[in-house]
């Protein structure tokens, strides 16, 4: 819809993290799925530009404490 910065709600956010995530640890028929390990280095990477940096901060630790598990 064109929304950008704080245009885009918190959910979302979090929506796409875990949608970027679930891709990269899953895998598909084109992109083989990485290391839980690098999914947390790419969404470190995108901190700032791809994804909200408060969001992202909270979801990656999240994942470090076993919080979310896949």
């Amino acid at each position: 819809d064109g929304l950008a910065g704080e245009e885009i709600t918190p959910a979302t956010h979090v929506v796409i993290l875990s949608n970027i995530y679930d891709n990269l640890v899953s895998g598909d028929v084109i992109t083989p799925a990485v290391s839980r390990e690098d999914a947390i280095l790419r969404l470190k990477e995108g901190k700032g530009t791809r994804f909200d940096p408060d969001i992202t901060d909270i979801f990656v630790g999240m994942l470090k404490a076993g919080d979310i598990r896949k």
